[in-house]
């Protein structure tokens, strides 16, 4: 049934919607086209896994244990694709992932260490304008253009002819978002794993 056109103009007041999740903003608006498929699902369930729960009088979850098994059922992903992404996610300063006791993992060989459900987050920066900025000019490659089969071909040939060590990360050869921002004076972090 349609309304008339004089109800169709007056601005609509909207409640709380009993379950749902609140989503940053900057997460649409910024994070998403610049993510593949796989790191974007990751992010979602990261928000779901958090955000989305409520511990009380309105406060929402800062942080969620999951294990990589609930990122493959909640994905519909295969586990290596799961991890690189964690890993891009990781190195760009989007996400923060911590063990047991609290300590921060934040390269791949650590988190296989760990041998145990892992405490995922978005990085408390990710709400700071600063970070906004820095992210918006920031470089970012992912590891869908780096880690594909004709590129790792490539990179075995150029690591014959030059001598030269690449890690083959997502990022290498160039720093993170938090890196370049724990530096003095604009010196360079050394990234890779």
């Amino acid at each position: 049934m349609l309304q008339p056109m004089h109800q169709m103009n007056k601005p609509r007041q909207y409640r709380f919607i009993v379950g749902t999740t609140p989503f940053p903003n900057f997460l649409l608006d910024r994070v998403m086209p610049r993510l593949t498929d796989t790191e974007w699902r990751i992010i979602c369930i990261i928000v779901r896994q958090t955000y989305g729960w409520s511990i009380g009088s309105g406060i929402r979850k800062g942080s969620d244990w999951l294990s990589h098994f609930q990122f493959k059922r909640k994905t519909g992903r295969q586990s290596a694709a799961i991890s690189r992404a964690i890993d891009v996610l990781v190195r760009s300063g989007l996400i923060a992932v911590r063990d047991r006791h609290g300590y921060g993992l934040y390269t791949p060989a650590a988190r296989r260490r760990s041998h145990s459900h892992l405490n995922f987050a978005l990085h408390p920066q990710v709400a700071t304008p600063k970070f906004q900025k820095r992210f918006a000019l920031a470089r970012f490659r992912s590891s869908e253009y780096v880690n594909n089969k004709r590129n790792f071909d490539k990179r075995k040939q150029q690591h014959s002819k030059h001598w030269k060590f690449s890690t083959g990360g997502p990022l290498d050869g160039q720093m993170s978002i938090l890196d370049a921002e724990q530096k003095p004076n604009g010196t360079e972090a050394q990234t890779g794993s």
